[in-house]
């Protein structure tokens, strides 16, 4: 996943929340856009790709942080890019 957004989107939802650790502030400054009125859109045919290990994903402090995210915005897929 690739996010990219208009810095007046960012700046009026103030942010990536530093509460959030590691991968989980996408899914929160998603919930906050979208909250806030901002078009959300998921570009499938876009791809990026990270080579690097994700060790992330064995880690019980990224598992507590995803498990807040849900808990905090609901299990919704707002992942993706701001449509200009």
């Amino acid at each position: 996943m690739f996010l990219l957004f208009r810095s007046d989107a960012f700046a009026s939802v103030g942010g990536f929340d530093e509460g959030f650790f590691m991968y989980c502030e996408d899914f929160d400054i998603c919930a906050r856009l979208r909250l806030a009125g901002w078009p959300l859109a998921f570009v499938p045919q876009v791809q990026v790709v990270h080579a690097a290990q994700q060790l992330s994903h064995r880690s019980v402090r990224h598992f507590r942080c995803t498990c807040r995210a849900w808990r905090e915005c609901g299990p919704r897929p707002t992942s993706g890019a701001i449509e200009a």
